[in-house]
């Protein structure tokens, strides 16, 4: 479908991708209405889906331009070392589903989920080339085509969109009703090769086609006895051929991927329990179901972190020799924060609280200053770090150490444009989360806290908490409003936006006040719980020992 060419951008000196379409597919296109999807498409900002950045014409060539991936793509990986550890594939599919769903919500369907199509950089994965069958389909269009419409109608273009070897039946069958299942079972298919080092259905394009329309799939445990039993039933639901049978969408596939890595998932369910040991007692005669109501009472899982990771203070990031990166090291202490509390019993210390008691600090910040400061706000761990510039690049590394001892219990570093604050973060949670989780697959964070996918929002939300910080609430309101304006999802913009009202004694924004409780679901545990505590309408006393239970949960939390 098209060339592919690394390039260097002169303005910001850096590598980015320019993928020129063929004429064959662009045939009779017009460039202007490209050119507008793509835009539409740039916006959609997600840390486990490759950003465009712009696309246009040049001497009757469309293209578009991407961010230059250091890695590899899954086909180089699994050219190399054939199929991949199930845990990894977990994580992996995880990953990649979460973009799905992400994207799916918003109208796209990628329609080419394909080991090629997925990069891994850090070890995560990146999709790849998403929305542009969309673009494909929809420039060819009349003008007042509705976007969905465009969506679906992928088959009026005139070309092939689409791999064999991961077609979804109707998409082979070049059925005009094709929608957002069809990635689905890509992804089934994509499951099945991770797990196994080949796709179910090979031979030529037309016998794959054929396979993919009348054969069963093969049954992924006779081919790999280790898979677990959820997993298995996932990828054969997956790719079922009516897609009325598969799972229904993105999210549904990721619901059951945890249930997989959680203790009552399937995985946990099929290990054998552990056995209490008992001495033998010559003439004693112990009764089977008392040795299985004690070993039930008695025998705990382990800790889902290891000890001293249950509450994190996440201190300013330190800019070195360039000051110019100290409010980045400031944003991240909110979003790490954000990202992390509430994985599992993880939590961390309220950011604006830190920030707050973090001002009058040296920087940069010396380690028993941090230890100080964590210990004074209850947690038993800090995270430090720092930023260093190379070249356009900007390098955070973290470590966090225990409050009360020498460990430092995990070190993590991420390279990325100073403005790509979803990534940073994302990458430091993940290999943090990597080294201080105890019991099964750590979860993959993706900004989980601050309910946005949208980089505008998160911007406008950071200069909001940083002009609140600095106690000019009437800017901060203008620039929380702004972040829920560009993102009417934005949970949290709504919560800071009517805290603020209410320091400022300001009537209540109805109109505000109301999208917050119909997005309460999305809040942190502790900003839930808040809004819940408000909201009831019960006796002073009782609300008043409700405060207090919520306090004695979350001390370190300023509006409780």
């Amino acid at each position: 479908m098209s060339r592919v060419f690394v390039a260097r951008d002169l303005s910001l000196g850096r590598d980015v991708v320019v993928k020129v379409l063929s004429a064959e597919s662009t045939a009779g296109l017009s460039a202007d209405r490209f050119r507008r999807e793509i835009q539409t498409m740039a916006q959609m900002q997600h840390p486990h889906i490759v950003s465009i950045i712009s696309a246009g014409e040049a001497e009757g060539s469309l293209f578009y331009v991407m961010p230059y991936v250091q890695g590899e793509t899954l086909r180089e990986r699994l050219a190399r070392d054939g199929k991949f550890p199930v845990a990894e594939v977990i994580r992996l599919l995880r990953e990649i589903l979460d973009a799905l769903a992400f994207a799916h919500q918003r109208g796209l369907v990628h329609r080419d989920i394909k080991p090629e199509n997925i990069l891994l950089e850090a070890g995560h994965a990146l999709i790849a080339d998403f929305g542009i069958a969309k673009a494909l389909a929809a420039v060819s269009q009349p003008e007042h085509a509705e976007a969905p419409e465009a969506a679906a109608t992928l088959t009026q273009v005139g070309i092939a969109l689409g791999t064999p070897t991961y077609m979804a039946p109707e998409q082979a069958a070049a059925d005009p009703t094709t929608d957002h299942r069809a990635d689905l079972y890509a992804v089934g298919i994509l499951a099945y090769e991770l797990l196994t080092g080949k796709p179910p259905f090979t031979g030529s394009a037309q016998q794959i086609v054929v396979a993919h329309l009348t054969t069963p799939v093969p049954a992924i445990r006779e081919q790999r006895a280790e898979v677990p039993e959820g997993l298995a039933t996932m990828i054969g639901r997956a790719l079922e051929k009516e897609p009325a049978n598969r799972p229904q969408s993105a999210r549904e596939m990721v619901g059951a991927l945890d249930a997989i890595s959680t203790p009552s998932g399937t995985t946990a369910m099929r290990a054998a329990p552990p056995r209490a040991r008992w001495p033998l007692v010559a003439g004693a005669v112990v009764a089977v179901g008392a040795i299985a109501a004690w070993a039930i009472l008695t025998i705990k899982p382990p800790p889902a972190v290891t000890d001293g990771a249950e509450l994190i203070a996440v201190m300013p990031l330190s800019a070195v020799s360039d000051t110019s990166l100290q409010r980045l090291g400031q944003d991240l202490v909110v979003t790490l924060s954000a990202n992390l509390d509430g994985v599992g019993a993880l939590r961390t210390v309220d950011a604006a609280t830190l920030l707050l008691r973090a001002k009058s600090a040296p920087s940069p910040l010396p380690l028993n200053d941090a230890r100080n400061i964590g210990r004074d706000l209850g947690a038993r761990s800090v995270m430090t770090g720092t930023l260093i510039s190379e070249g356009a690049l900007v390098r955070a590394s973290v470590v966090l150490y225990l409050v009360d001892g020498d460990s430092a219990l995990a070190r993590a570093t991420a390279l990325a444009m100073p403005a790509e604050i979803g990534a940073l973060t994302d990458s430091l949670s993940w290999e943090v989360l990597r080294q201080v989780w105890r019991r099964g697959e750590a979860p993959s964070p993706v900004l989980a806290g601050l309910t946005t996918s949208s980089f505008e929002a998160l911007r406008a939300f950071l200069d909001a908490e940083q002009s609140y910080q600095g106690l000019e609430v009437k800017k901060a309101l203008e620039q929380y409003r702004r972040a829920f304006e560009i993102d009417s999802n934005f949970a949290q913009a709504y919560l800071r936006y009517n805290l603020a009202r209410q320091w400022q004694l300001e009537p209540e924004d109805p109109v505000a006040h109301a999208r917050m409780l119909a997005l309460v679901d999305r809040l942190p545990e502790r900003d839930r719980v808040w809004v819940e505590i408000s909201e009831r309408n019960i006796p002073v006393q009782e609300k008043m020992e409700a405060w207090e239970d919520a306090n004695r949960r979350f001390p370190d939390y300023p509006p409780i």
